[in-house]
């Protein structure tokens, strides 16, 4: 996946925006809801704009940004789960 534009490192301070394009070329517009440094990489929280119950983490990677899945997915997703404990 390709990501444009991409947001800064950490959570942003308002909502953000993303388009993600996909391996067929079709746009999709993602609101990032958090991001994080961990284990040398930034990860990224995101929910599509249209609809709620799809949420993707994105991990960025040289020269852009890739989905996460599997157990890499269920740990991330543990990590930003606290994370947005704490804050609450």
């Amino acid at each position: 996946m390709k990501v444009s534009p991409g947001p800064a490192s950490g959570p942003p301070a308002r909502p953000y925006v993303i388009e993600l394009i996909d391996d067929a070329g079709d746009r999709s517009r993602f609101e990032v809801i958090d991001a994080l440094d961990y284990d040398g990489a930034t990860h990224y929280l995101v929910q599509d704009a249209e609809d709620e119950a799809r949420v993707l983490v994105l991990s960025e990677v040289a020269g852009g940004f890739e989905s996460v899945t599997g157990e890499r997915l269920d740990e991330l997703l543990a990590l930003f789960e606290s994370e947005l404990d704490e804050d609450s």
